[in-house]
Formats: C-alpha cells, sequence, structure tokens
C-alpha cells in the first residue's frame, strides 16, 4: 500500500486532559500518532503555538519545528516546508 502525506489541523486539548503526572507525559510520548509514523518512516514538522502540557512539547515528540511567530509567518513556512522535495511521506501538524 502506498503512503501518503498528510496535514492536520488539529486541537492539543485532548493531549492535555490526559496528562496529568509525568508518567503520563511518557505514555503520550509512546503511543502519540507521531511516534507511529515516525517508526514508520514519516518525517514528521510541526509549525504554530504549542498547546501541550507541560512537559511535552512538539520536539519531545519527534517533530521539527518549523517555526512562524505569527500566522502569517506560520503559514509561509508550511507552504515552504510543502513545497520542497521530500524522500519519505510527512506529516504536518498546524496548530
Amino acid at each position: 500500500m502506498k503512503r501518503r502525506s498528510m496535514v492536520v489541523l488539529t486541537a492539543t486539548a485532548l493531549i492535555a486532559v490526559a496528562v496529568t503526572s509525568p508518567a503520563d507525559a511518557g505514555e503520550v510520548m509512546s503511543t502519540h500518532i507521531g511516534a507511529y509514523l515516525k517508526k514508520d518512516g514519516y518525517e514528521l514538522a510541526y509549525s504554530g503555538k504549542s498547546h501541550l502540557p507541560r512537559p511535552l512539547s512538539p520536539k519531545q515528540l519527534g517533530f521539527n519545528l518549523l517555526g512562524g511567530d505569527s500566522r502569517e509567518t506560520g503559514a509561509r513556512a508550511c507552504a515552504r516546508f510543502i513545497k520542497q522535495q521530500h524522500r519519505h511521506p510527512y506529516y504536518l501538524w498546524v496548530d
């Protein structure tokens, strides 16, 4: 089956509810969709303001940060990422 690239606009509130201790954070890190996709060879990228509870961050979940201090610069960073050549399918998380 051919793997496809994905762009996802998501809310992180669902993760925030699940994390109440450092042990919970470790479980989220190992069961987050990013962990599964990275293991399957996907390139992970993130853009936007992180609403993850501490100690979690997109980088800790395996995502490369695209940057962008505003919606406009974040949108440009995402557009550049999508337009570039990718050797592997990608998962772009925009928050």
